[in-house]
């Protein structure tokens, strides 16, 4: 069985461990968190991150590249994510897919 791995990072908004969870379901596959909640602004980074909110994750689906996963996620949003809810998938390119 597939599961969401946070290797050590802090998730703390259940919306967030939500669409995780939804990823792992829909791909069958391990999602593993590579950053969640954050209190300092890393180099390159921005002060209006979602990460200083608690409201964002990075991530890795086992098995897929990074560019796959994110046009699946686009692809199939719907069948994905809640209906009702805003979610930002954003690929940064050679980096972590976010939500």
């Amino acid at each position: 069985m597939a599961t969401v791995n946070y290797n050590g990072h802090t998730v703390t908004d259940q919306e967030v461990k939500n669409v995780l969870q939804a990823v792992c379901d829909f791909f069958e596959a391990d999602v593993n968190v590579t950053s969640g909640d954050r209190k300092t602004v890393p180099s390159a980074g921005t002060n209006t991150s979602a990460h200083l909110d608690g409201r964002a994750a990075d991530f890795h689906v086992s098995g897929y590249d990074d560019g796959t996963a994110y046009l699946y996620m686009k692809v199939f949003a719907s069948a994905i994510f809640a209906g009702g809810n805003s979610y930002q998938i954003i690929w940064h390119g050679g980096l972590n897919p976010q939500i």
